[in-house]
């Protein structure tokens, strides 16, 4: 970055936020499922959620009363040199507590890729531009142990 007469280096900045986790379908079919999870990114906690108490989607016996979307909102930054490429991983631990009836339902056990090249960053195949947030959907379903969403936010540009 040119700066008068002189160049000076400078540090990219990855942010990273958890928005939001929402349940879409519970595995126990009952209304006590619970979740709880770890979220990283780059090896940091963004969110942890340990499992007393975990997170009930819905008010036992009351189904007036459904609170599928719990709010997060947490932040990292990663920073890194705009000449190098970079991966970093968004990992996301989900489970489902299942309360003495045996382990825990994995709802989600995987690590997605971000990657910096050429002045870009990607993830799950779009491209954020420098200076510019993008909002995501990612939805861990199909495991047949509970189905939720996740909303995160990803931006970059200077430090």
């Amino acid at each position: 970055k040119k700066v008068g007469d002189e160049i000076k280096f400078v540090t990219g900045k990855l942010t990273y936020t958890i928005e939001k986790i929402i349940s879409i379908k519970e595995h126990d079919g009952g209304t006590w499922a619970e979740y709880y999870w770890t979220m990283q990114i780059d090896g940091q906690n963004v969110s942890k959620k340990n499992n007393k108490p975990s997170w009930k989607p819905k008010t036992p016996g009351d189904k007036k009363k459904p609170r599928p979307e719990y709010a997060i909102n947490e932040s990292k930054t990663v920073l890194f040199n705009y000449t190098d490429k970079k991966t970093v991983g968004a990992y996301f631990l989900i489970k489902e507590e299942d309360h003495g009836t045996g382990d825990d339902d994995t709802v989600a056990n995987v690590t997605k890729d971000i990657t910096y090249e050429n002045d870009q960053l990607k993830f799950e195949g779009n491209t954020i531009s420098f200076d510019q947030e993008e909002s995501f959907r990612l939805e861990f379903h199909g495991s047949g142990e509970g189905d939720v969403d996740v909303v995160c936010r990803i931006g970059w540009g200077d430090e």
